[in-house]
């Protein structure tokens, strides 16, 4: 690896604690948040009218109260508004941002920006951030359609009432669902079914989400409407019957939102095709012919000849044109093994049909470009400001990678201490072996439970307990090793602090599970030689961490600083 390349590579993001510099999404005007400046002003944190007010001056740098915005909005999109996290934050936030600054302005004085691999990165990124900018300016006005919406969001959401039963026999199945579409009430079936025990459930009304009815119950159920009984269902060993009460949509706004931001999505998507279209029409002459007759699998003259195809395949207004050969490369980029042949030496994928996504791919990058350089896009604070963001976060990954990291060594020593200090994040987790009975009511299970506790063998109540439910039909299976740590909340409750031996009933919906605990397994320490390999990385991103906040310690008596915020509030 050359030095060059060697120095490029991202430091990681765990050295200073705060994603470098990442984008936020823009963030409306949020009067109760405030910048309290040292002079005495007072600055909206959040609006466009602020965006370039100095919050600091490094070096001679200006750190600009957009900067300070993102990161707080970045660092916080899991805890609530930006508004909200500024006001804890800001002036942390804004120390790390001053910090960062030390190591770009270091990192020109290292040369880094001069190297020839550091001026290719950001010149690609340059070209995707101009198409990303000119897209953004497509598809920004765009709002998703209220009634695509509705839709996605209810088949999220969608909650079925059903009753059901399970049968085991196909005959007293197919008696119960005739008259039952005879007209006769469920109650009064699902009661006579039940006491002469040719069923097993509640027969009560469920309302169950999607997520928790069997893939070939919810096959059937889809297509009834409200009143219908379904076919009769496998289950297991058994036949169900279902019948559909109705729907529900239950309200969630997190759904909603999924929704939304799905069809809004789709619809950004569409626009981009259609803009795509009319800049081919606008700019691109493609030869039909000669795409069209275009054989990329053909064994004459192979993939290898056709890259070296100059014909033009696209003609470009006022740039080079597109060739066969750019095509043939672009189609071959997309495999990870070679496009001509697979593992055993033979043809694996139909080249042919990749031609014109091929094309598009290609040509869209090329059109996409030309569009956001005619319209000056480079020319806006957008694209000035992603362009800086980048140059800043590679000179700072690289600029640690050639001043830090080679100086810091990890001991056998550091590695003992770390696994040591955090012994309790190497451990392997609480185990239960258990095995279990469901019932379709409170009673029987309780009167099971009780028998086993008195001393009744488990596999005699597995096969003569009354009420018992085929454990096919059933939403949970309490059978072989489970986790502790990684049981749903509910079932974690219900087993809390068993031990080996011990009989536990966890409800679930309209299902009794008793539970038996054949063996509790304690948590256990993991040895240091089967975390090795993790334990050296942590010791080591620690001490590079340490290392990295010494060296900027370090460039603060270097370097100028100033900061003009004094808190943040409303």
């Amino acid at each position: 690896m050359s030095p060059a390349r060697r120095i490029l590579r991202l430091a990681p993001a765990v050295l200073l604690s705060v994603p470098l510099f990442a984008l936020a999404a823009p963030q409306p005007d949020a009067p109760g948040a405030s910048a309290y400046m040292k002079d005495g002003s007072r600055v909206s944190l959040f609006a466009e009218s602020s965006e370039q007010v100095p919050v600091a001056r490094v070096g001679g740098e200006a750190i600009a109260m957009r900067e300070l915005a993102d990161g707080l909005a970045t660092t916080h999109q899991s805890h609530g508004t930006a508004a909200h996290a500024g006001k804890r934050d800001a002036l942390v936030i804004l120390d790390r941002l001053v910090d960062l600054r030390l190591i770009v302005i270091e990192a020109r004085a290292m040369g880094i920006s001069e190297l020839p691999e550091y001026r290719a990165r950001v010149e690609a990124y340059r070209d995707t951030t101009l198409r990303d900018v000119l897209k953004e300016g497509y598809t920004r006005p765009l709002r998703p359609d209220p009634k695509k919406v509705e839709k996605v969001y209810q088949d999220a959401v969608r909650h079925w009432r059903v009753r059901s039963l399970l049968f085991a026999s196909e005959a007293d199945a197919r008696d119960f669902a005739a008259r039952l579409k005879g007209g006769a009430k469920f109650d009064a079936l699902a009661s006579e079914a039940l006491a002469a025990k040719k069923a097993h459930g509640s027969g009560q009304s469920e309302l169950l989400p999607e997520k928790k009815m069997l893939p070939e119950v919810l096959a059937e159920v889809r297509k009834l409407s409200p009143g219908q009984v379904a076919p009769l269902i496998k289950v297991g060993t058994g036949f169900a019957v279902v019948l559909l009460e109705g729907q529900e949509y239950p309200d969630d706004p997190a759904k909603r939102a999924e929704a939304e931001w799905s069809v809004l999505q789709a619809r950004h998507n569409e626009e981009l095709v259609r803009q795509y279209q009319l800049l081919v029409e606008k700019y691109a002459q493609v030869d039909r012919a000669l795409f069209k007759k275009l054989d990329i699998e053909a064994k004459k003259p192979g993939l290898e000849a056709l890259l070296k195809d100059q014909r033009p395949l696209v003609r470009i207004q006022g740039e080079k044109p597109v060739t066969v050969g750019d095509l043939a490369q672009e189609i071959r980029g997309t495999y990870f093994h070679g496009a001509e042949t697979g593992p055993e030496g033979k043809t694996k994928r139909a080249l042919n049909l990749r031609k014109q996504s091929s094309l598009d791919n290609l040509l869209g990058r090329r059109l996409f470009t030309k569009e956001a350089l005619a319209r000056k896009v480079q020319d806006t604070p957008a694209f000035r400001y992603r362009m800086e963001d980048y140059q800043r976060s590679l000179l700072v990954s690289a600029a640690i990678e050639r001043a830090v990291v080679p100086e810091v060594k990890v001991s056998q020593a550091d590695v003992e201490a770390y696994y040591q200090a955090h012994k309790a994040e190497y451990t392997y987790p609480e185990f239960l072996r258990v095995e279990g009975l469901v019932f379709g009511d409170a009673g029987n299970a309780e009167a099971t439970l009780k028998k086993l506790r008195a001393g009744t063998d488990f596999q005699f109540m597995a096969r003569n307990a009354d009420g018992r439910v085929d454990p096919a039909a059933a939403q949970l299976h309490f059978d072989g090793v489970l986790s502790a740590g990684e049981l749903p909340p509910e079932v974690k409750k219900s087993l809390a602090g068993a031990r080996s031996g011990e009989y536990r009933i966890h409800r679930d919906e309209n299902e009794y599970h008793v539970v038996h605990v054949v063996e509790q397994i304690p948590p256990r320490p993991q040895p240091l030689e089967e975390v090795r390999a993790d334990v050296e990385r942590r010791a080591q991103a620690e001490k590079l961490g340490q290392a990295v906040k010494d060296w900027v310690a370090r460039l603060r008596k270097a370097y100028p600083v100033e900061v003009y915020v004094a808190r943040v509030g409303d």
